[in-house]
């Protein structure tokens, strides 16, 4: 039985150092940071106005879908073509890092103001229904007063300019992303980066408002 175990023992150890060899040959064993476990990708935005649901004298107001939807544009390929460095590559990485982060930031205060307005909205609706509760309203009085509260909500979000004001943020981001990225190349580099851009410019640059 021990001669057995000893025999299966050993078999085991060949096939480990076996697996290891291999492992060792392909590079399994000592991973590097490869660039391809990156993906460079710039955050596409899609802004519409907050959907919202008016609020009622028997419902509040509510959010449907925040006025932001978040998708990525892969630009690997261009990066390839560009041929940079190792040390450029990092260094876009961060610098398009810095942009996901800032774009975090700004859909969440955006979502913020939108969630504050519709908080303030609901408290109004509130007061309306004491009213109504105190009968110093009637049903037809409260439902016209809740339907100009929720038009009033509505001219708010867009007259306060809460729209406007993040798609300037995020376009001035892009901007600033892109001036980074052109400072460290060559010029040829920025050349070819450039007529990328141009076809990618709604992605990559876009108005600024």
């Amino acid at each position: 039985m021990k001669k057995a175990n000893f025999k299966l023992a050993s078999m085991i150890m060949m096939m480990a150092a076996l697996i290891f060899s291999a492992c060792s040959e392909s590079g399994i064993t000592n991973p590097v940071n490869n660039e391809n476990d990156f993906n460079f990708e710039m955050p596409v935005i899609d802004i519409q106005k907050a959907d919202i649901k008016d609020a009622t004298i028997e419902n509040e107001m509510s959010i449907v879908n925040s006025a932001v939807t978040n998708g990525n544009y892969n630009f690997n390929q261009i990066i390839e073509t560009l041929g940079l460095t190792d040390t450029q590559k990092e260094q876009i990485r961060l610098y398009l890092n810095e942009h996901k982060e800032f774009i975090v930031t700004k859909t969440s205060d955006l979502a913020n103001e939108e969630n504050a307005r519709i908080i303030d909205a609901n408290i109004e609706r509130q007061n309306i229904l004491n009213e109504l509760k105190n009968e110093m309203i009637d049903d037809e009085t409260a439902t016209v007063k809740i339907t100009a509260l929720n038009a009033e909500v509505r001219n708010d979000m867009d007259e306060t300019g809460i729209y406007a004001d993040f798609e300037r943020d995020v376009y001035h981001s892009r901007f600033e992303f892109n001036g980074k990225v052109k400072d460290m190349l060559n010029e040829e580099q920025t050349e070819v980066w450039n007529r990328y851009i141009a076809r990618n410019n709604s992605i990559f640059l876009g108005p600024i408002y």
